[in-house]
Order: C-alpha cells, then sequence, then structure tokens
C-alpha cells in the first residue's frame, strides 16, 4: 500500500466535503474569493505591492521580512517539528521569486500509518487588504481564528477545516496587508495532526511575534 498516494486520496475528497457540505457557505466563500482577487488586482494596478515583496508603504511585516529570516524550507521546519515528525520534504518546495512553499509528505515506500498525514506552509506577498471581521463574520464557511499578537500587526487569521471520523483537514490563513501565511494538514484523526490554533501559532512565529 502506497501511503503517499493515500493521503492525497484523504485530502482531496475532505476539501470536496468542507465544499460540498455546505451549500450557502460555498457561495459565501465564492464571495471572498472574489473580494480577494479583487484586492489583489487592484493593489497590483496601483503599485502597491511591489514584486521585491517590500510591502511599500503598507503597515506591518512585509513578505521580504519573512523570507529574510526564513528563507528555507529547512529554516521553517523547527516551527512545525511536532507536526512533520517522521515526514520529509516534497519535491516541490522553497523559495520563489512569489513565495515560500513548503510541503512534508510521507516518506516513499512508508507503512507506518500514524505517518499517514501531510502540512503545508506557504508564505506570499499580501493584496495589500484584508478581510474585515464582519465580513469573515457573513461566511459560514470561513471561522476566525483568534490570535491578539497578530490582530495588533493588523492582521486575521480564518480557517476552513473539515472532520470526519476517520480524517481530519484544516488550511488555515493568516492576512496582513503586506503579507499572507496559509498553513494547512490532513491525516487520519488519530494521528498528530495539526489544528487552526496551532496554525497561527506557528504563523505568529513566522511574524516574529510568536
Amino acid at each position: 500500500m502506497n501511503l503517499r498516494k493515500t493521503v492525497l486520496v484523504v485530502t482531496v475528497p475532505l476539501l470536496s466535503f468542507a465544499l460540498a457540505a455546505c451549500t450557502g457557505p460555498a457561495d459565501d466563500l465564492d464571495a471572498v474569493v472574489d473580494k480577494l482577487d479583487d484586492a489583489a488586482n487592484d493593489a497590483a494596478a496601483d503599485g502597491e505591492v511591489g514584486n521585491d515583496g517590500d510591502g511599500g508603504d503598507l503597515p506591518g511585516p512585509t513578505y521580504a521580512d519573512v523570507t529574510a529570516i526564513y528563507s528555507t524550507c529547512e529554516a521553517v521546519q523547527p516551527l512545525v517539528a511536532t507536526f512533520v515528525d517522521g515526514l520529509v520534504l516534497g519535491e516541490e518546495t522553497g523559495l520563489t521569486e512569489w513565495s515560500l512553499h513548503c510541503e512534508w509528505v510521507i516518506p516513499e515506500g512508508a507503512t507506518d500509518m500514524s505517518l499517514n498525514r501531510t502540512l503545508t506552509v506557504m508564505v506570499q506577498e499580501g493584496s495589500g487588504t484584508v478581510l474585515t471581521a464582519d465580513e469573515l463574520e457573513s461566511s459560514s464557511a470561513l471561522q476566525a481564528v483568534e490570535h491578539p499578537a497578530i490582530e495588533d500587526l493588523g492582521g486575521i487569521v480564518f480557517a476552513m477545516a473539515a472532520d470526519t471520523s476517520v480524517a481530519t483537514s484544516v488550511s488555515v490563513t493568516t492576512q496582513l496587508p503586506a503579507v499572507e501565511i496559509l498553513i494547512g494538514g490532513a491525516g487520519w484523526a488519530d494521528t498528530n495532526h495539526l489544528t487552526a490554533e496551532d496554525a497561527a501559532g506557528v504563523a505568529a512565529q513566522l511574524l516574529g511575534v510568536g
């Protein structure tokens, strides 16, 4: 049994489950995504966030600030060590012009079911804006995650989760005007998997306030 393939089989249905389980919330989520896309396009047109990731005059930490300290997945790994123990970095990971993408996956040929999990950390440029608390509250597909230190930076944290009796999946977004951090994990229900609060804590450490 190839557990690497199994975790893909687990993760994709969970994401589908999260969307399919809520007809109304899916519409809410579409509206949120549209808003973020519009904000990103406006920011690019106005030159608010440059390709160098310096964030211009936007408040709070920037993509350049974060990746100046965490420029490799090896640098990020100590922050998520509890959740990636026994996993290996995937092939398509590392720093590009646009993002730092790190994914820890099941070792090839592994048979230990406790390793049937995955974790992803992505840091990318912000769109120049963040969702407001009211906008987040209006979407029943997304749940707010409280983190005062991130909120003090002008940021917001929200999560989308899917749980069944056998598996769990969570995707957590930390938004600041000049940087966005996405952290997601999936695995069997009895494995050492990520929670939304865990992800917010990792994001706070990446931002220097953890």
